[in-house]
């Protein structure tokens, strides 16, 4: 089967729905599932990429913190926990992702950064189909364990200027891994990798084996599909924010994030220090973000909402609204940014 979708905010109720309708039930490893096999979901936007579906408790930052972690090439489970708490029930040790998509990107065995060679191979030879990026690793993965990679393979085409992305899945929770985590982790990926070879964003393919809800998210499901606006932010005209770091200051950039971000961690009643040498905006305004999502459990509604207008008017600060107003309906009556402010009325009308 086949679905084309706009962006993930389109793609993700989409997917319950079909699922629901079409799919067959099947119990694995315990747990009832309902499941389409061989299901192909291309997104058209990837850039489009912060999920807007209500009812669906999307954490924005945990995906940014998640996504510039696996292009740093690291699986170490306590920096991730800051954002993503669960992150130690899929550790073997409770050290790291065995399986992480990082090392196994940026230095496979050792010895190659996946990233670097396929950059090098669509610069030589635009036209080529050896690019590809392995995960799956058949050496360590027949074994017994909680991390065994769902995202097995990505092949990438640049076929009329653009730089098409293709992933095969062997199993992938449409919550939670599709929505939840995939679409967003590999659109960064995707805009890097585009940049690098002087190409355009192309489509995402996501190819899945087995694409699947489980049993707990048969009733949540529908009730998301139900309240979808058919709508996102993008409609509005607002913006993504540009990830156009150069390769060569790819190191340099990652390693000022990472000591920015553990500033802003770790004291948010501060600004965030160095953020004029950042050039890349969604470097930028991530950190600016992940600061608030700190800073925010100390302001009051009015406070938040002063922090929350020196935000670059984005796709990235409309999804911090979205966060911040699902315990703060005030917060959303009380918008800065002109576009956000409509597409929030905009959802309330409908």
């Amino acid at each position: 089967m086949s679905s084309v979708y706009r962006n993930i905010s389109f793609a993700a109720p989409g997917s319950f729905a079909e699922i629901m309708e079409k799919g067959d039930e099947i119990a694995v490893r315990g747990q009832l599932t309902r499941e389409i096999c061989n299901q192909v979901t291309v997104l058209e936007r990837p850039l489009e990429r912060f999920l807007f579906l209500p009812g669906r408790l999307n954490d924005c930052f945990a995906q940014i913190a998640e996504s510039i972690w696996i292009v740093a090439g690291r699986n170490d489970i306590a920096w991730l926990s800051y954002y993503l708490p669960r992150a130690p029930d899929f550790s073997d040790d409770g050290k790291t992702w065995r399986a992480g998509y990082g090392p196994r990107l940026r230095n496979w065995r050792g010895l190659s950064d996946q990233l670097d060679e396929v950059r090098k191979l669509l610069l030589s030879d635009p036209s080529t189909r050896r690019a590809v990026m392995s995960i799956f690793d058949p050496e360590l993965d027949y074994a017994a364990s909680l991390d065994i990679p769902c995202n097995n393979w990505i092949g990438w085409l640049i076929r009329d200027g653009r730089l098409n992305m293709s992933i095969a899945i062997r199993s992938n929770d449409a919550m939670w891994g599709f929505s939840g985590a995939n679409a967003f982790e590999w659109s960064v990926l995707h805009e890097l990798l585009a940049g690098w070879t002087n190409t355009q964003v192309g489509t995402a393919t996501f190819f899945a084996a087995s694409f699947h809800l489980y049993e707990r998210h048969f009733s949540i499901a529908p009730a998301i599909v139900s309240k979808f606006h058919g709508m996102s932010p993008y409609d509005f005209g607002i913006p993504s924010l540009p990830l156009s770091v150069k390769w060569a200051d790819l190191e340099g950039a990652l390693q000022l994030w990472f000591a920015a971000e553990a500033h802003a961690r770790s004291d948010p009643d501060n600004k965030v220090p160095h953020l004029d040498v950042i050039d890349d905006a969604f470097l930028r305004e991530s950190l600016k973000i992940l600061r608030l999502k700190w800073l925010e459990p100390r302001l009051t509604d009015t406070e938040l909402a002063a922090q929350m207008i020196t935000l670059e008017e984005s796709d990235m600060a409309a999804a911090a609204y979205q966060h911040f107003g699902r315990r703060r309906p005030e917060l959303l009556r009380n918008i800065g940014h002109p576009k956000i402010a409509s597409f929030f009325r905009a959802c309330e009308t409908r």
